[in-house]
């Protein structure tokens, strides 16, 4: 092995490696604690310094109180010069009762008595302050307060102490160092590192054409690592050589069967040539099959990635094409093939709604065109719809993703669905979102100190939002103040949101601050952003007070009270009635019923046609999923929670009510029907407010 060799080899050494890092280790550990003890003893220093003071000024203590008593300056002065002249204080000041400094010692004057002032001097270091107090020999329990002591020390007076001291323990960490290093070393070297070195030699200096035994020289009297190393490695020579035999008799073999194989090539390559003259014309008709089979291989592929998802293919119209996977009859619930697509997901976006026109703009613009041009519209194409279905009271959520299909030229010619199921996940996301919310407030809420300020201004602002709220979805009943300006209305209840007393919730403000952000974006529609904006103030508001009143349960905070009037209560209820005003139309024009008692399977299964023949059905639907949100949040003022959760959920679920070309029977009994009869079902039990 060359001498360079062997450099690189003891560079990177495991063995030295490991001791590196041990004496590394034990370096920094003795140089921590070196650091510790040198602290240590400055600290103790310090400490008996400051006693060392304390014992010397009560030696004096008296006669200094009796000479500032009687203005006896020479005693005073006298009693300081001396007190300065120990080891321990270098400075001393005396302060009388009016904060002005009576006599110093030790410190040099200024002109403009800065110094004086703030009673800290250059190179000296404030020690002990002790109050002299004058003690009446006839009066034992009088003390009269004659001013104060203030004792300095010099900025080095510690460090001149414990100065040896520090000497001592960083030489003595040195030679700590420096003797285990070298015991360290020679442990590693005579146990590890000549060990290793003599296995690397050998290792290195076996040769296949002389395969002996290796020996590292180790004691036979031990038992350890590196000789099980050293009988592995005879063992695997004695392998080797076994090996290397066996290998010379099948080349032997080979060379026979290679001469045998030549023979034969060359009768194949005379057969390949003819082949090859015969396959000359069907050059043409085997690419054009690999182009028709690529593709087909590509859609199969894609379908396939997932079995447990609805998978389809559409073409530019939006047709279904066959196949589709197995799973689409799971789904939807019939054979999808032949039918449209956009009508099968998203039939139940409204006609005139921006999340529809936006999907057919998009559609318009991604056939037979570049992957790059479907990348920049994709984003317009939903990836979460819900779809009635009567097996699911809330609805069906599915998941929707996009996979583009190219032709030979790469132009888009077909786009793959692939649609999941998630109702499960959202629903449980829903939940953990909102007992997320409920913690966040919680954690907002507790450490705020003015908790009985804000619970006693939420309801009144909760009051007037519930206000603007009733004038933007009802004009006509409006209060005049709503009615003037309901935008200029929307501006005064945010900004009267951000006032002092509503900082301390964070969530809050941040709502207020996003919201007026977007009040000034100018391609909004202003009438629909307030509705929106006050709902979820509103919200978020009444999420405030369900938490207010549970750490209130809990005895962690103040309850949040609503004042109720009963015009407040009368108007509750009118706006109840004028729903089931409204429901009624419903019925009677939809299900040719008045109470929903009334209704069967056969009214149930008719309605969805009858309900394209009533004109106002889109605008009923409208104003049911408006004032039922609107109710709600009035009930919840009046603490009525059950009930207003019912009005709540009705409301959520017209949101996603079809228009009334695409109506189905799934919709209209659990978006529709099952939620007002709950309500009605509430209606008749007694309610506590």
């Amino acid at each position: 092995m060359s001498e360079t060799k062997k450099a690189n080899i003891h560079k990177s050494s495991l063995a030295l490696t490991c001791f590196k890092v041990l004496f590394g280790l034990y370096f920094i550990c003795t140089v921590i604690i070196t650091i510790i003890q040198m602290y240590a003893t400055y600290s103790k220093a310090e400490e008996n310094l400051e006693k060392e003071a304390e014992t010397t000024f009560k030696s004096i203590s008296e006669a200094l109180t009796l000479g500032v008593h009687s203005f006896d300056n020479k005693l005073v002065i006298k009693l300081l010069d001396g007190l300065i002249s120990t080891p321990q204080i270098q400075a001393a000041a005396i302060i009388d009762e009016e904060n002005l400094t009576y006599v110093a010692k030790g410190i040099k004057k200024e002109i403009d008595g800065k110094l004086y002032k703030t009673r800290t001097y250059p190179g000296l270091v404030k020690l002990s302050t002790f109050d002299l107090f004058h003690k009446d020999d006839y009066l034992k329990n009088y003390k009269l307060k004659v001013g104060t002591i203030i004792l300095y020390r010099s900025h080095d007076s510690i460090l001149k102490r414990v100065k040896d001291g520090f000497y001592y323990l960083i030489i003595a960490a040195f030679l700590n160092i420096c003797c285990l290093g070298l015991i360290f070393f020679w442990v590693f070297k005579k146990w590890l590192i000549k060990p290793l070195s003599n296995l690397i030699y050998h290792t290195e200096s076996i040769n296949l054409d002389k395969l002996d035994k290796i020996s590292l020289g180790l004691s036979s009297s031990e038992r350890n690592e590196l000789h099980i190393l050293e009988a592995s490695l005879n063992e695997m020579i004695e392998s080797i050589q076994y090996s290397k035999e066996e290998i010379t008799q099948k080349n032997k073999e080979l060379s026979e069967n290679y001469r045998e194989l030549f023979d034969l090539s060359e009768e194949l390559r005379k057969a390949n040539e003819v082949v090859v003259e015969n396959n000359l014309n069907l050059k043409d008709e085997v690419i054009e099959a690999n182009t028709e089979l690529s593709l087909s291989y590509k859609k199969t592929e894609a379908m396939l990635l997932n079995v447990n998802k609805a998978i389809f293919v559409v073409d530019s119209k939006g047709i279904i094409q066959s196949p589709v996977s197995k799973h689409c009859d799971d789904l939807f619930k019939k054979s999808i093939v032949g039918e449209n697509g956009l009508k099968l997901l998203f039939f139940h976006l409204k006609d005139a709604s921006k999340e529809k026109e936006l999907i057919l703009k998009a559609w318009s613009l991604i056939f037979n065109q570049t992957k790059s041009q479907f990348l920049s519209v994709e984003s317009y194409f939903p990836k979460h719809v819900i779809h009635p279905d009567k097996d699911q009271e809330s609805g069906r959520h599915l998941s929707i993703h996009y996979a583009p299909l190219f032709d030979n030229k790469d132009k888009l010619n077909h786009l793959m669905f692939l649609v999941e199921d998630v109702t499960d996940e959202v629903l449980e996301k829903i939940k953990i979102k909102k007992e997320v919310l409920y913690y966040d407030l919680m954690m907002e809420i507790i450490p705020i100190s003015n908790k009985n300020e804000l619970v006693k201004n939420i309801p009144g602002y909760l009051k007037l939002n519930v206000n603007l709220l009733e004038s933007l979805l009802n004009p006509m009943k409006a209060k005049n103040k709503f009615l003037k300006d309901p935008m200029n209305q929307l501006l005064m209840v945010l900004r009267k949101g951000e006032e002092k007393s509503f900082q301390p919730l964070t969530h809050f403000q941040n709502l207020l601050s996003k919201l007026r952000k977007k009040f000034q974006d100018t391609d909004i529609d202003l009438a629909l952003f307030s509705v929106d904006a006050i709902t979820q103030v509103i919200e978020l508001l009444n999420t405030y007070v369900e938490v207010f009143n549970i750490l209130h349960k809990n005895k962690m905070g103040p309850e949040v009270n609503f004042v109720i009037s009963k015009n407040f209560n009368d108007s509750v209820e009118e706006k109840i009635q004028d729903l089931d005003r409204l429901m009624i139309n419903i019925l009677e024009y939809v299900f040719l019923v008045r109470k929903i008692e009334d209704l069967d399977k056969d009214k149930i299964e008719s309605a969805p046609s009858k309900a394209k023949l009533y004109t106002e059905y889109d605008r009923t639907i409208d104003l049911l999923m408006k004032r039922s949100r609107l109710i709600s949040y009035l009930l919840k003022v009046l603490g009525q929670k059950d009930k207003s959760q019912l009005f709540y959920n009705f409301s959520n679920l017209l949101t996603y009510m079809p228009s009334k070309n695409k109506l189905t029977e799934a919709a209209l009994v659990n978006h529709l029907i099952n939620p007002y009869a709950a309500i009605q079902k509430m209606n008749t039990m007694p309610q506590n407010s």
